[in-house]
């Protein structure tokens, strides 16, 4: 979660391009945890990290996985959630 906090800065001001304070109201806290979110000298509750996936429109995943970019991908959007499937090969293993 290192990223986290630059991150939500990229999104409000870059994504959305609203001032901390419409943010703030927005999901009902103060602007002073915003600033503090985007400063990372906080991290968010997991009320709060669902609040601001839904707001931002990204998964959790993308907020929290450091190895992730800035920019959020397409496959990182909330509202895509439900249409993820998985690709691959699998392999069935037989038990012992």
């Amino acid at each position: 979660m290192r990223r986290l906090h630059l991150k939500l800065f990229y999104l409000r001001t870059r994504v959305k391009r609203e001032a901390q304070g419409v943010t703030a109201r927005t999901l009902g806290v103060r602007p002073a945890t915003m600033s503090h979110l985007e400063q990372g000298r906080s991290v968010p509750t997991i009320q709060m990290l669902h609040a601001l996936c839904m707001h931002y429109d990204v998964s959790p995943s993308y907020l929290l996985d450091d190895d992730r970019p800035i920019e959020p991908q397409a496959r990182d959007r909330w509202s895509e959630r439900a249409n993820l499937v998985a690709k691959g090969s699998w392999l069935e293993v037989q038990e012992g």
